[in-house]
């Protein structure tokens, strides 16, 4: 079965929302990106699209076009679980590891988690959500970014 990697980090600033898996978080910074910067799902898209052999975000959702401008990811999310669910590709796992000292997202996963679930019409059982700190290294570890690993399985549907 094929399986994709996405990566990205964001750097926080003060007075922005915070979006992380199509969530609002109670957080005084929020992240600098396009549209809601939701660092936690630009990697999925990522994964699944590498896991189909469709490239990468930025091919689907070029920043130079103002079509995709001020849209939710997850939304864009939605967008891409329907183009490969076009090529009789389903998603059967879904693997996030989050990366940063605050804000911790263990009391917002199961919200994250039922969210995602929804958008890529997935059980909430087939998405894991790992919470690291990075142990105070680097620009996530002293609190300076967020950065998020996902990986995702699909299979093609019968």
């Amino acid at each position: 079965m094929p399986v994709g990697l996405g990566y990205d980090i964001h750097k926080l600033v003060e007075n922005k929302k915070l979006i992380l898996g199509g969530v609002d978080i109670n957080f005084p910074k929020g992240l600098i990106g396009d549209n809601d910067a939701d660092v936690l799902i630009h990697p999925i898209i990522d994964a699944i699209l590498g896991a189909a052999g469709f490239g990468d975000i930025d091919r689907y959702f070029p920043k130079s076009d103002p079509n995709y401008n001020g849209l939710r990811s997850v939304d864009l999310l939605r967008y891409t679980v329907d183009l490969i669910y076009g090529y009789a590709w389903t998603i059967t796992n879904v693997d996030i590891t989050y990366v940063a000292k605050e804000p911790r997202i263990i009391e917002y996963s199961n919200d994250i988690r039922r969210m995602l679930a929804s958008a890529m019409n997935i059980t909430i059982s087939k998405i894991n959500i790992k919470d690291k700190t990075n142990h105070d290294i680097g620009p996530t570890g002293n609190g300076e970014a967020i950065a998020v690993f996902a990986i995702v399985q699909i299979e093609k549907a019968l």
